[in-house]
């Protein structure tokens, strides 16, 4: 008996032909990451550490947040954004 997992049955709904494609015919689909997830990580990353650090009890600037969220964004940038 075949499973079937929720993120399966939500692609189905979602798209049928999306569902073909990704599951009965395994075909590879080329990933990108967009400017907005790309930002969406960064933003992510940078809240994080503030939390960590807060967690710590070291409560951070605003400028070594910028400053984190500036590293990592250079760090990560690549052309296929």
């Amino acid at each position: 008996m075949k499973l079937y997992s929720h993120s399966r049955i939500k692609t189905f709904e979602t798209c049928p032909l999306m569902y073909k494609f990704e599951y009965v015919d395994k075909l590879q689909i080329e990933e990108f990451e967009s400017i907005e997830a790309f930002l969406g990580s960064r933003v992510h990353e940078a809240m994080r550490k503030l939390y960590q650090d807060v967690k710590f009890a070291k409560i951070p600037i605003l400028e070594e947040i910028l400053n984190y969220y500036n590293i990592q964004w250079e760090k990560n940038w690549h052309d296929n954004i």
